[in-house]
């Protein structure tokens, strides 16, 4: 039995990795990945509120943290998903959502926007000229 060829990946949506977006933009590198990949997320997580309070003398009063929680842990499963599915029905598949409501959540968060800048910049984006990239997050890829 002869196995499939895979198609080659799409350079665009490679560049939606978390990974290789904040190495581009100068915020992270590759010892800070591997410091960062020692560290459990509670640790992370605790240390990163640690560094934001102390920009504001140590007080969280009138912050609703424990409230916000969730939508500050699902806007990081939805920028996650959608960095390493290759289509957005694979990454409603691997976060157990519908369709529908992956949809929702990726404009109630700005996950497309987030990503907007990095797919845009490329000169081409599954055959489309650059003149027509205004919507090229409703494209072929990224529908069902």
């Amino acid at each position: 039995m002869r196995w499939k060829r895979h198609k080659a990946h799409n350079d665009a949506l490679q560049l939606t990795s978390m990974s290789s977006k904040l190495k581009k933009e100068g915020k992270i590198n590759s010892e800070f990945e591997v410091m960062l990949s020692n560290l459990p997320l509670e640790d992370i997580i605790a240390l990163k509120l640690e560094l934001a309070s102390k920009i504001i003398h140590n007080t969280f009063i009138g912050l609703p943290l424990w409230y916000s929680l969730k939508n500050i842990a699902a806007d990081a499963l939805l920028k996650y998903a959608f960095s390493i599915a290759k289509t957005k029905n694979e990454a409603a598949l691997m976060l157990g959502l519908t369709p529908l409501y992956f949809d929702k959540a990726l404009y109630k968060y700005g996950t497309l926007k987030y990503f907007a800048n990095l797919i845009l910049k490329f000169p081409k984006f599954n055959g489309i000229e650059k003149k027509k990239q205004k919507n090229v997050l409703a494209q072929k890829d990224f529908t069902y």
